[in-house]
């Protein structure tokens, strides 16, 4: 929401046309989830209303709106993560045990634990805050904002027109998966921390939601 309310100057560009910048800008989303739905949505009607075929022009401009919001949400994201860390937040709190945990090499070494991020901000900056001397890591499933290599987007859908896959995660050479998949099945305990289960990121936890239901692997009890 405050992104929108911050580049709320795209309405005085607004074009009279049926293109991506429209539709999304005339949904105003109201929360990150529905940002990435709304591309999907919008690629989903351009496979019910195609552009006629003379107006390719028109195919090569919505990709150019879809990276120019990816360059001005890494902007505004980058801005943002330069303010003051909320060091009596939950998220903090939960940060600070992690790197405790990992000090305690005996007990990483028994119990390994592993930490995934779904945030674009530089996490790896606060972590350092928290306790420069100890080297420990993390895996930002969807990249960071400092190295421009964010992943924004939805997931495969065989029912979008081929012109508009750049717009799927999976298309970003930086997009990798299969860690936090695989990793997640084999856990004995698992801590999610603010989790979106809508459609677009569902698929991260698809087989392990199905395992858990069946009761397929005993060992998922937390």
């Amino acid at each position: 929401k405050s992104f929108y309310e911050k580049h709320d100057g795209w309405k005085m560009h607004r074009r009279d046309e049926d293109d991506l910048f429209q539709y999304v800008i005339k949904q105003v989303p109201g929360n990150w989830f529905d940002f990435e739905r709304t591309l999907h949505e919008y690629a989903l009607h351009r496979a019910q209303n195609p552009f006629p075929k003379d107006n390719s022009d028109k195919i090569d401009r919505d990709i150019q709106d879809y990276n120019t919001f990816k360059t001005q949400l890494m902007d505004f994201i980058s801005e943002g993560s330069k303010g003051p860390v909320k060091m009596d937040s939950h998220a903090y709190r939960l940060l600070a045990a992690y790197v405790e945990a990992k000090k305690n090499k005996t007990r990483d070494n028994f119990f390994p634990i592993k930490l995934f991020s779904y945030n674009y901000t530089p996490l790896l900056n606060v972590i350092h805050q928290i306790d420069s001397s100890v080297k420990v890591g993390y895996i930002p499933v969807h990249g960071i904002v400092e190295k421009r290599n964010i992943i924004f987007g939805f997931h495969d859908d065989l029912g979008i027109p081929k012109e508009y896959r750049p717009l799927q995660k999976s298309m970003d050479e930086n997009y990798v998966s299969s860690d936090v998949v695989r990793e997640s099945l084999q856990a004995m305990t698992i801590i999610f921390f603010g989790l979106s289960l809508g459609y677009i990121d569902g698929v991260y936890f698809k087989n392990l939601l199905e395992q858990i239901s069946n009761l397929a692997n005993p060992q998922m009890i937390n």
